[in-house]
């Protein structure tokens, strides 16, 4: 991973659960396992598929994606 520790941040995003959806916790999920690799690169670049960039730009203009949501799971995992 490009970043120090990205690999645990990924795995605690799996504990979220403020998106109310197991789907959109997993479309987090793989989005930001990508973007550890890329952290620079633009969405289509981390994302060559086109239906997995559709699902990412969708599941990101989702009103229950939130930053609060996405991160709720890391949250918890301080606090452990």
């Amino acid at each position: 991973p490009a970043f120090p520790r990205s690999t645990m941040f990924v795995d605690d995003l799996r504990l979220s659960t403020g998106l109310g959806d197991a789907r959109a916790t997993a479309r987090v999920v793989a989005v930001a396992q990508a973007m550890s690799g890329k952290p620079q690169a633009a969405m289509p670049a981390i994302l060559p598929n086109p239906s997995d960039l559709t699902a990412a730009y969708r599941m990101a203009s989702r009103s229950a994606t939130t930053e609060r949501g996405i991160l709720e799971g890391p949250a918890l995992a301080t606090t452990r």
